[in-house]
């Protein structure tokens, strides 16, 4: 019986034991997160996000498993920006040349076939993959940090479906609308992107976005250089890698840039 008792006191202090370490690790885990520099801004809502992750890290241990907290969205944000910036810029490139440029030039088939799904028999036609599929690649998943844009591509998706049933009637004034309103919802997702860019040590080298401005004629990005960079985003996987990609796309965009002006 002498034994027991002596049983008995050492059980706290192994649950401390056990305890303790726990705590620690979990403290250093919620310091690293609020002093790391991967995306810890989003106009102060991430510091909170962030705090109240810390709150259910400590509170796990003892209160069993917790639901993913939203932090986990961060590094999937950092990543999605590097993956996806240069097809934003392109995707805001599409908007300001493509659709404006066949109008003008009253191309309105080559229209009917880009908004058409059954005209290439696809699930998605080409017109929401290439003006709005980009976009979404990015923001979806990423919408509570980033504040002012959450709603980007809910607008793209509208502007689209817009664009779609102006072209059956040739109504070119609806069609430039759905395009500025389409733009509109680009700047502010490229404003808050650029915040980003600015504050964030991990993304800072990835060129700033151009804003689309109301006078198209100043748009700092020209419909040659939106062509030459679209074919070396895509031209890769069809024409090979090095300076003779280089070479070609400056070929290619070229005669891509002929083709709409002779239209």
């Amino acid at each position: 019986d002498f034994v027991r008792p002596a049983m008995k006191q050492n059980r706290p202090v192994r649950q401390r034991q056990r305890i303790l370490p726990v705590c620690v690790v979990v403290s250093l885990a919620v310091l690293q997160l609020l002093g790391g520099s991967v995306l810890s801004w989003t106009a102060g809502a991430t510091r909170r996000t962030l705090l109240v992750a810390g709150g259910v890290a400590l509170g796990q241990p003892l209160l069993g498993a917790a639901p993913p907290a939203r932090a986990e969205l961060v590094p999937i944000l950092e990543t999605a920006i590097k993956m996806r910036s240069q097809d934003v810029q392109l995707t805001a490139d599409a908007w300001v040349y493509d659709i404006r440029d066949a109008v003008k030039r009253g191309n309105w088939s080559d229209l009917d076939v880009t908004f058409n799904p059954a005209a290439t028999g696809a699930t998605l036609d080409a017109a929401y993959v290439r003006y709005v599929l980009p976009v979404k690649f990015l923001v979806d998943g990423s919408e509570d940090f980033l504040p002012g844009a959450e709603d980007t591509v809910p607008k793209l998706e509208a502007a689209l479906q817009k664009v779609r049933e102006s072209i059956k009637p040739r109504d070119e004034a609806a069609v430039f609308k759905a395009v500025d309103a389409a733009t509109s919802a680009m700047n502010s997702l490229m404003k808050v992107l650029n915040q980003l860019i600015a504050e964030e040590k991990a993304i800072q080298r990835i060129p700033k976005f151009e804003l689309v401005p109301a006078d198209i004629s100043t748009y700092a990005r020209s419909q040659r250089q939106y062509l030459l960079n679209k074919c070396n985003r895509e031209a890769p996987s069809a024409i090979g890698v090095g300076d003779s990609l280089g070479n070609l796309c400056e070929i290619i965009a070229d005669q891509w840039l002929d083709a709409r002006l002779k239209r």
